[in-house]
């Protein structure tokens, strides 16, 4: 998937995760918490990527870590979602840094849920082993990618719609689960 739409569904989720944030907080936006949420939302939209240290070259992109090995491989970021979770309790960032955190950690995480259903998939087992697991969804760089990418943010919207629209019911189910 393109940076473009890795951009568009991250922001779509940054949105729910700020719905849920807000119900965990009583109802109520507090809005350093959104900004950060949005923030680290967009700086995980693309950091799989990004963390191959990409490079131009007159033979065109080449990258330090090869293109969807390491930095597609899910084992990695659970690895750092655990791990954050842990100091993020343990450390008492601020609000908004928590936010931060949780955003890009959910951005990343997402990042690799996309290019799951690009032809060329991502690692499951071995980060550098040929074999990668794809799902059928769009071709990459045609126009399904953007289809595909705008109905993932539909589906994020509505879903952030349905949750602050029906906040009592699921946070008191919440509440007692």
């Amino acid at each position: 998937m393109g940076p473009v739409n890795h951009r568009r569904t991250a922001l779509a989720l940054g949105v729910v995760l700020s719905v849920v944030t807000a119900e965990r907080a009583g109802g109520s936006f507090e809005w350093p918490m959104v900004a950060g949420m949005m923030a680290g939302s967009l700086m995980g939209a693309r950091a799989p990527d990004i963390l191959e240290i990409p490079m131009l070259t007159h033979a065109g992109r080449i990258s330090v870590i090869p293109h969807r090995t390491w930095t597609h491989w899910w084992v990695p970021w659970m690895a750092l979602s655990i791990l954050l979770s842990t100091l993020m309790q343990t450390a008492h960032f601020a609000l908004w840094l928590n936010a931060v955190i949780v955003g890009f950690v959910a951005a990343s995480l997402l990042h690799l849920c996309m290019d799951l259903f690009s032809p060329t998939g991502i690692p499951l087992v071995v980060p550098t082993a040929n074999y990668r697991a794809h799902l059928p969804g769009y071709q990459t760089g045609n126009a399904s990618e953007t289809v595909f990418a705008l109905v993932v943010c539909l589906v994020f919207l509505g879903l952030a719609a349905f949750l602050w629209g029906n906040h009592g019911l699921w946070m008191m189910a919440w509440a007692h689960a």
